[in-house]
């Protein structure tokens, strides 16, 4: 009984934090606080969304450093080839996203950067726009 209670709060939260209303009101808050911060703090911000929402396109591309190969279709080798360039450069904006973090506020932009950027990638694939890529 308790198990089945855990199980449905948490598929209920993952529903919640996979609408859209959800990611509107992370990103806003996200931007309110970068406005009192300065530009800094929104060069980590953008820094850590774009990073991280480009290696999630990228995984979602076929990318495989962080998935078992499994038999099934495979990717193109074009697609792969591209799902490497964007993983690298996700990969590198995400490397210098700390580099601006010299206030406080600034510091917890980049996991707020990184969460927005998980969510709009969940939200984009729930909705299927890539579809086409596979």
């Amino acid at each position: 009984m308790i198990n089945a209670f855990t199980a449905g709060w948490q598929l209920a939260l993952l529903q919640a934090l996979r609408s859209g209303w959800t990611i509107i009101i992370l990103v806003t808050v996200s931007l309110l606080l970068c406005w009192f911060s300065g530009r800094h703090a929104f060069a980590v911000w953008w820094l850590a969304f774009s990073g991280t929402l480009l290696i999630s396109i990228s995984v979602g591309l076929g990318n495989l450093p962080y998935r078992l190969l499994q038999p099934g279709p495979t990717t193109g080798r074009w697609s792969g080839l591209v799902s490497w360039v964007v993983w690298a450069i996700g990969a590198l904006l995400l490397a210098v996203a700390p580099i601006f973090a010299n206030t406080l506020p600034a510091i917890f932009l980049g996991p707020a950067g990184m969460l927005s950027g998980a969510l709009v990638y969940l939200w984009v694939s729930h909705r299927e726009p890539l579809k086409w890529t596979r």
